[in-house]
């Protein structure tokens, strides 16, 4: 129950006996019309009537119900939030701040080795799962083989000039240049459109891939010497096909001069020098190696798909771990900060609930003298409506004493005090002093 909860119900008890009073008070009217006209009580009774000691009996009562009601409230207050607090308060010193400080350390380094376990454990399960297992055994066995030629070659990087990529773009770009007179060759033999392309294609096809292998073979005939006879000879069948190339399109292409044959020849040779010096640079002079790099790239791209989801799981677990590892330090930062400024906050809630305490027990006592006036006003209404009504005008005898009190026990509590003066406690701040 907090503080607004203990005020709310005296104030709805304070509603309830102040509607019980207006009740009682409009029964009063009626009765004391009734009793007027028969002229009760007696001018010379002294004596207090019955209604009216029930009345006093009927409030009595109601203070009882509000001396209860306050005192189980006060009792609730003291026992639960002061006395705590206080008993704390005593207790309170550097040594205890310290030891509640060690105490969060430990708890804080025990969840960070628990997070930290089933972190690793997490990574342990993501690393045996088959599919990853398959992959990296199958890129750690094309990374061995590549550790093992590198050795035996001496080094592990490529000798590329330029990246193969660039060597293939140049063959296909000699071969498109290459199209359109090739077409216009073979357009002459009055073939189909489809034959001529086939024909115009295939000498575009040929000549590239020619100039390709060349210059690959040429690069790597230090470790087969046969590659040079090849070489040579893939050289000699490119001469012999610009030449035939040279001769038929000054043949069959109309108005071109015969001086024109030097020219295709010498156009053709240059494209296939091209093509050939752009395939030598684009590789290694070691074929075990240029083998090993390629096994490991298509491993890699093999196994992309599967390496990447590995990567995000990964990431994610790590991200977790992260979040983890920070809400830790988190609690253990707030629970340091609490242990720290504990005497404070201790201070504070012995300030509120003394504050708290005091306000019930006014509250309380104001109910316990308004009952009475309650009483009191409830009887003399009684009366003044009995007088109004008589038919002597003469008032009784006992009317002339004064109206008895009520038994009322609130005001024998004492306010509550901190500090207390019989209580060895810390200093505290003046600004928590009641």
């Amino acid at each position: 129950m907090d503080n607004l909860n203990y005020i709310e119900r005296l104030r709805d008890f304070e509603q309830q006996l102040h509607q019980d009073h207006l009740r009682q008070v409009e029964q009063n009217r009626v009765f004391g019309e009734q009793d007027g006209r028969r002229n009760l009580p007696a001018v010379s009774d002294e004596i207090m009537p019955p209604d009216e000691r029930n009345m006093l009996a009927r409030y009595q009562s109601r203070v009882e119900a509000v001396s209860g009601t306050v005192r189980q409230m006060l009792f609730d207050i003291k026992d639960r939030l002061w006395q705590s607090a206080v008993t704390e308060m005593n207790q309170w010193s550097e040594t205890w701040v310290a030891q509640q400080v060690r105490n969060a350390l430990l708890v804080r380094d025990r969840l960070l080795q628990e997070s930290r376990d089933i972190h690793f454990d997490n990574l342990k399960a993501l690393e045996n799962a088959p599919s990853f297992a398959r992959a990296k055994a199958d890129i750690g066995a094309a990374e061995n083989r590549l550790q093992e030629v590198s050795r035996i070659v001496g080094r592990y990087e490529l000798h590329q000039k330029i990246k193969p990529f660039w060597a293939i773009a140049i063959a296909v770009i000699i071969g498109i240049l290459e199209v359109p007179l090739n077409y216009k060759t073979f357009f002459v033999f009055r073939d189909s459109l489809l034959m001529t392309m086939i024909f115009s294609l295939s000498f575009v096809v040929v000549m590239p891939v020619i100039a390709h292998s060349a210059g690959r073979l040429f690069r790597q005939a230090g470790e087969r010497p046969a590659y040079y006879l090849i070489s040579f000879a893939l050289s000699l069948g490119a001469v012999v096909l610009s030449y035939f190339a040279g001769e038929l399109r000054t043949d069959v292409l109309p108005d071109v001069p015969a001086a024109s044959k030097p020219f295709f020849f010498t156009v053709n040779m240059l494209f296939f020098m091209a093509a050939a010096i752009a395939s030598f640079l684009a590789h290694d002079p070691s074929i075990a190696l240029s083998d090993a790099h390629r096994a490991v790239q298509q491993a890699h791209r093999r196994h992309a798909r599967t390496l990447a989801s590995f990567e995000n799981r990964i990431r994610e677990e790590t991200e977790l771990f992260q979040q983890s590892k920070e809400g830790i330090q988190r609690n253990f930062s707030q629970a340091e900060a609490a242990a720290q400024n504990r005497l404070r906050i201790v201070q504070q809630t012995i300030h509120d609930a003394t504050a708290l305490y005091n306000q019930v027990l006014a509250l309380g006592q104001r109910l316990e003298r308004e009952q009475q006036a309650f009483c009191h006003a409830a009887i003399l209404c009684r009366r003044e409506e009995n007088l109004k009504f008589r038919t002597n005008h003469a008032q009784p005898a006992v009317w002339r004493a004064p109206l008895p009190e009520l038994a009322m026990s609130l005001h024998l509590v004492p306010e509550l005090k901190w500090p207390l003066a019989d209580v060895a406690s810390p200093p505290l701040d003046t600004r928590y002093a009641n």
